[in-house]
């Protein structure tokens, strides 16, 4: 400014949001102004507004000499980063498989074409691949690099997230090891070959130590209790990306555990539990947080996995025990109440159903009637009577049944991409359908009182996606509840 004598805006592009500001404002245009003559007195406010373009003479000289209005310099290459044979394949829907493969197989990029010529020209081994276009010009056509004899540029790599994995660490490399010829040659260091990019990060010092994840779990480990230690290492898994996840497990294992063999000996009283069992079922645990949001313990490289299988002890298994803790003798002394008041069509309802139960037979049983005329009474009858027999049995209310659609709702729009959030929100109205399902060799009922709108709009999407009848639409709901309350898991 002290040069020019004049007003300089000068921006500092540290984000990509400054770097979309300054491209906007160097072409946004034209300056433009509102302008209009009108007589006070009768002002005419539909004619008053005149959009139009403002050139003083300044402007009007440069347009004249056809001097250039703006540029943007320097030129930038993308370069692309992938790991070893999996750069991108462009492909039509009826290309030959076979061709579409070996294309894919001797197909170049700017990155292994840099290899190329790291390995016949000696004079590229002096700059890394970032630098690379600065003093070289990729050849689309020809799929390789020459020399640049005039002009700059200046090279971008792709962006890798951290969760990437050894993309990222890929990515870190390329910035700073120059002249590699391959991508082995990358993963040495000092004449010593690894086997991941990672390894081979840490081996140069690029990656930064987990001491601040272990500050952070040591201190917690001295106040939390074990659910909230778990919680709190899914959550540095998720997040944080730490360099050696494995590492931080085996140190605070004990105190993320401390809980659990308490837990396994109250669900199974007759069983000796090892160590290393505690341990597995506390990943379980961790790897059920993590399935909430979206990723998995084998999605984190370096954490070990789970051996056993724990999906039928779940999180205290809360709905299977309070559906198991009932009094037997309560119960039948109920049902014979009860049944000695039962009408001829109630009478015909229970033994219809009950015939199923015993049987095993699985069937299904719509159960629609007036209001007043008995349908509770009938249904927690059949619902005592089930449980007399020590058989498990579910009840749902139709506001569980709501709340049991929003959870179908956060998984799918989740797992399959697809915004169900518009779909069900808030909804006074209801559809009346009294819905008794009594299914699967092990009884489950299914009591809706009434559906929401929103609820059967859900309902109508699983009919009319699938092809399916409502009949089956509801077993699969029942088998989706299963799945995710039941059993604990959430969708696969």
């Amino acid at each position: 400014m002290l040069r020019y004598d004049c007003h300089i805006n000068v921006e500092i592009c540290v984000s990509e949001d400054s770097c979309k500001y300054i491209t906007k404002y160097v072409f946004k245009g034209h300056d433009r102004t509102t302008a209009g003559l009108a007589d006070d007195q009768n002002r005419n406010e539909v004619k008053e507004y005149l959009d139009a373009r403002y050139i003083g003479s300044s402007e009007s000289c440069w347009h004249i000499f056809e001097f250039p209005m703006h540029a943007q310099k320097p030129t930038v290459y993308r370069l692309p980063v992938h790991l070893e044979d999996q750069q991108l394949v462009y492909f039509n829907a009826d290309d030959n498989v076979d061709e579409v493969l070996e294309r894919g197989a001797t197909k170049e990029t700017p990155l292994t074409a840099w290899f190329k010529i790291n390995q016949s020209n000696p004079q590229a081994r002096n700059t890394t691949y970032q630098n690379f276009p600065r003093t070289w010009v990729y050849n689309n056509k020809n799929k390789s690099w020459k020399e640049r004899q005039r002009g700059d540029a200046i090279g971008r790599m792709y962006f890798a997230s951290p969760s990437s994995g050894e993309r990222f660490y890929l990515r870190l490399l390329l910035t700073v090891v120059p002249g590699a010829t391959s991508f082995a040659h990358l993963r040495t260091v000092n004449n010593v070959p690894y086997n991941t990019f990672k390894e081979a990060c840490l081996a140069l010092g690029l990656l930064e130590d987990d001491n601040e994840w272990i500050q952070c779990l040591r201190e917690a480990g001295q106040m939390q209790t074990g659910y909230t230690l778990r919680t709190l290492f899914a959550t540095i898994l998720f997040h944080c990306n730490p360099t050696s996840p494995g590492i931080l497990w085996n140190q605070f294992k004990h105190h993320i555990c401390d809980d659990l063999l308490y837990r396994l000996t109250n669900i199974y009283p007759n069983r000796d539990f090892t160590q290393d069992e505690v341990y597995d079922y506390g990943l379980h645990l961790i790897d059920h947080v993590l399935r909430t949001w979206g990723t998995q313990l084998s999605d984190i490289p370096g954490m070990p996995q789970i051996i056993h299988d724990w999906g039928v002890v779940a999180e205290g298994n809360r709905l299977i025990n309070d559906q198991l803790n009932y009094n037997r003798e309560e119960l039948a002394a109920r049902v014979t109440a009860n049944t000695a008041q039962f009408n001829d069509a109630q009478r015909g309802v229970y033994n219809a159903v009950m015939e199923s139960v015993n049987n095993n037979n699985g069937k299904t049983f719509f159960l629609h009637s007036a209001g007043g005329c008995g349908k509770t009474f009938v249904c927690n009858t059949i619902a005592a009577a089930v449980r007399a027999q020590e058989k498990l049995l579910f009840v749902w209310h139709h506001q569980e049944l709501h709340h049991f659609f929003l959870k179908v709702e956060e998984q799918l729009t989740l797992l399959l991409k697809f915004p169900c959030k518009s779909m069900i929100h808030h909804s006074a109205a209801s559809v009346d359908a009294h819905i008794y399902i009594l299914s699967c060799n092990k009884p489950l009922l299914l009591y809706g009182m009434k559906f929401p709108c929103s609820t059967s709009m859900l309902l109508m999407l699983l009919t009319e996606q699938f092809r399916i009848s409502w009949k089956t639409t509801l077993h699969l709901v029942a088998l989706l509840y299963c799945l995710v309350v039941i059993l604990d898991k959430p969708f696969q």
